[in-house]
């Protein structure tokens, strides 16, 4: 939120996970098709919080009590149920298009 309410008191940024397309498309066919990503944005917005998502991103790890509790409180502390749900994709707001400045 610095970094775009204040881009002059920014001089650099590390992205985490971040990607400039996701979306299959004709010109780029190694993207996820639409309606999968859907269906995975919809469970991550009714699941937000939820540790049982690292399942995906650390499977040898995802038993791990610390871990799960460490997990959960990352990406409530990123963000709200209300940001992850408003973010969703819809016709508007493709997903795999990203605005620019």
């Amino acid at each position: 939120m610095l970094a775009a309410a204040h881009p002059e008191r920014v001089s650099s940024m590390a992205l985490y996970a971040s990607y400039a397309r996701l979306s299959l498309a004709d010109d780029y066919p190694q993207g996820v098709p639409v309606e999968r990503l859907r269906r995975a944005w919809r469970a991550l917005a009714n699941n937000w919080g939820d540790p049982d998502a690292l399942r995906y991103f650390a499977p040898s790890q995802a038993d791990d009590p610390e871990l799960r509790e460490r997990w959960g409180r990352l990406l409530r502390s990123g963000a709200s149920p209300g940001v992850i749900a408003r973010g969703s994709p819809s016709p508007a707001r493709p997903l795999g298009a990203s605005p620019t400045r």
